[in-house]
């Protein structure tokens, strides 16, 4: 009865992620690559890495069609933040969270025929480190 239960719960669990994604478990910009549909940003898609320096963590982001990003970041404590930029076209990536002196930048590339990201970051005490990821968050 209790294995019963776990396949049932993994299964309503990739049905509401197919669900929320709308694109049967892909990212929206994979779904839109293999059907054609226009996407005005080429980095649109999730990503997800680690980040290293004074801190160490991992990260996520969201690009939006039209280039607006969100990036949340796991935080020494256990918290997490979350902050918004954008992405341009030739994929340039800035943000400075909250109008702070904390600032994320960095670059999409693609390596390999996988989009990647690279950047660096810093918080408003001068800690500062760097951050790289890849294509691969399921974006909802």
């Amino acid at each position: 009865m209790r294995r019963l239960a776990t396949i049932v719960g993994l299964v309503l669990l990739a049905a509401l992620l197919g669900c929320l994604c709308g694109c049967g478990g892909q990212s929206r910009a994979a779904a839109d690559r293999e059907t054609g549909a226009a996407t005005s940003n080429p980095w649109a898609g999730g990503y997800k890495g680690t980040y290293t320096g004074s801190y160490r963590g991992t990260w996520a982001m969201q690009v939006l069609s039209d280039g607006r990003a969100r990036l949340a970041g796991t935080l020494p404590n256990g918290g997490t933040h979350v902050t918004s930029g954008t992405v341009t076209a030739t994929g340039s990536f800035k943000m400075t969270p909250d109008g702070s002196s904390a600032l994320v930048k960095g670059q999409f590339t693609i390596q390999q025929g996988k989009r990647t990201f690279s950047g660096t970051w810093r918080d408003p005490d001068g800690k500062s480190g760097t951050l790289s990821g890849a294509e691969g968050w399921i974006v909802p």
